[in-house]
This record gives C-alpha cells, sequence and structure tokens, in this order.
C-alpha cells in the first residue's frame, strides 16, 4: 500500500488535524485535573503524571481525526502501542497534551501535538496549538509552514541567545555549562519539549537541546514528530544530538533518550553546542 504525498492531500489532512488540534486545546484550557495520576512512563517526573484531562484531550482529538485514521497506523502518549506504525505506509503520532506537569502547576507550557508521520520516520504533517495562547501551526512535506493562518517567515530578532530547557534542564548540572559557554545566553526553564522546540524556532538565535543518555526518557516520537516537520519546511536543524535524523519510528522503543535532540535555529548554533559539550 501507498499514500498520495502530494502537497494537496497532506495538507487535507493538515486541516482535519487543526481542526483536532482545536478542539482538544479549547477543552484544556476551560478544565482543571481533579486528581493527578501517575504512570509507568519515562525515567522523569514529567513523562509519568498524567489526568483525566489528558486521556479526554485523546478521546477529543481521536474523534475528530475519524475521518482521516483509515489506513494509517496510531501512536498516541495514553494508549499502548500497538505496533500499527510499523504496518503501514504513515501513522498518527499524538501527543495529547503535551506538558502536562507545567499544566498541572498552572504555568505556561502545554501544547496539543498531532503529526502524520511516514513508516520510514519522515514527518509528513506537523500540526501544533499552544494552549494558552492559542498560537497555531501547521506544516506538510515540502508545502510549508503556516503560523496563524499565514505562510511563515524567517523571523529576524535580536538580542542574546536563548536556550530553552525542559523541567528536568537543571538535574543534569552539564547542560548549563553548556549553555554558558556559548556566548551570552538567557536560559529559559519550564515549557516542555513542543513549545520548547517551537520557541527555538521563532525566537533565533536559540536552541533546543537534549543530551543523550542512558534509560528511559529523553523524550518520545510523539514528543518531536510535530515540530520536526515544522523545521524541515522553515529550514532550521531538527536531528539526534549528533546531527543524524531524528528515527520517529523507531521499532524498539518510542522514547529518545539514548539518542538525545537537537532542535537549533541554524546550523552554526547547533555545531557550537556539540563543540561545547565535547569540551565540556
Amino acid at each position: 500500500m501507498t499514500m498520495n504525498e502530494n502537497p494537496d492531500e497532506l495538507w487535507r489532512l493538515a486541516k482535519v488535524a487543526e481542526e483536532a488540534a482545536a478542539k482538544a486545546a479549547a477543552y484544556i484550557k476551560s478544565s482543571r485535573p481533579a486528581v493527578v495520576e501517575h504512570k509507568d512512563g519515562g525515567d522523569g517526573a514529567a513523562s509519568q503524571v498524567v489526568t483525566e484531562v489528558d486521556r479526554e484531550s485523546e478521546a477529543i482529538i481521536l474523534e475528530a481525526l475519524q475521518p482521516v485514521l483509515d489506513g494509517f497506523g496510531l501512536l498516541t502518549e495514553e494508549r499502548e502501542d500497538d505496533g500499527s506504525r510499523l504496518k503501514t505506509p504513515a501513522f498518527w503520532c499524538i501527543d495529547p497534551l503535551d506538558g502536562t506537569l507545567a499544566y498541572i502547576r498552572g504555568k505556561r507550557g502545554p501544547a496539543v501535538s498531532i503529526a502524520l508521520v511516514r513508516q520510514d520516520g519522515v514527518p509528513l504533517v506537523g500540526v501544533m496549538q499552544d494552549v494558552f495562547s492559542g498560537q497555531r501551526a501547521q506544516a506538510v512535506l515540502d508545502g510549508g509552514l503556516m503560523v496563524d493562518g499565514d505562510e511563515w517567515w524567517p523571523w529576524t530578532r535580536s538580542g542574546v541567545m536563548q536556550v530553552f530547557g525542559d523541567w528536568s534542564f537543571d538535574d543534569v548540572p552539564v547542560n548549563r555549562r553548556i549553555a554558558e559557554q556559548l556566548g551570552s545566553v538567557a536560559i529559559n526553564v519550564g515549557q516542555a519539549a513542543v513549545l520548547n522546540a517551537w520557541s527555538a524556532l521563532t525566537f533565533p538565535p536559540a536552541v533546543y537541546f537534549k543530551l543523550p543518555r542512558t534509560g528511559r526518557g529523553g523524550g518520545c516520537l510523539w514528543d518531536y514528530a510535530a515540530t520536526a516537520c515544522f523545521f524541515r519546511e522553515a529550514g532550521g536543524v531538527a536531528t539526534t544530538f549528533a546531527g543524524d535524523p531524528l528515527p520517529l519510528n523507531r521499532p524498539d522503543t518510542p522514547f529518545l533518550a539514548d539518542c538525545g535532540v537537537m532542535f537549533a535555529s541554524d546550523k552554526v548554533l547547533a555545531e557550537k553546542v556539540r563543540a561545547a559539550a565535547s569540551s565540556t
């Protein structure tokens, strides 16, 4: 089986995903979790918390995507990986509430992320909505990037370099040492993966990185699939920490701890981060 990768068809799928993300984001924004549960996630606290809001957001998205689910696999955070992503031409990759920890704490950071990923790991469609600001982005392979309904153009900003990190950024002391070797930087900690990567693209010069490490964690396929599509269309860097393509459909695990990630506004900055890591 093959699929139609014509940009017009991909934009049709992106439109459905955009509407699904908007419905889920509206629900999340208007809700508060009554109970915080713990699940078998990664090694960090952010991947081990879940609420009824996460699950309801997922249900809202799946209902809205129903017309375009047929023929595709599915990988979504709050359901067990059924392996369908390895057997179909492409699969929907869904993070129904990225940034649950920030959401529980009432902080900026939650987002809804939906992607369609080809079986070889290439993101075909990426959709994101920031829950609290309402900003939304959509991209398709070879079809460009749209932000709030308008075509995206590189945003020129001045000022110090921005470094974005998850809640766990300071749990790894070398992270801050790497950042400080880059020169005059502003370190921003507290958002989750989706908005950290998005910020690295939209507040240049900027970077969001996670070093390779052992164990589970380091983010999952659903954390990076949509934003990887944005970076590809915008000309930014979205790779493993070493610079290899992100393995967005690896068969062994959905976790990316062992390869780390690098989202940078440009290649020169990505190389600076790698050099700083090598010398630290």
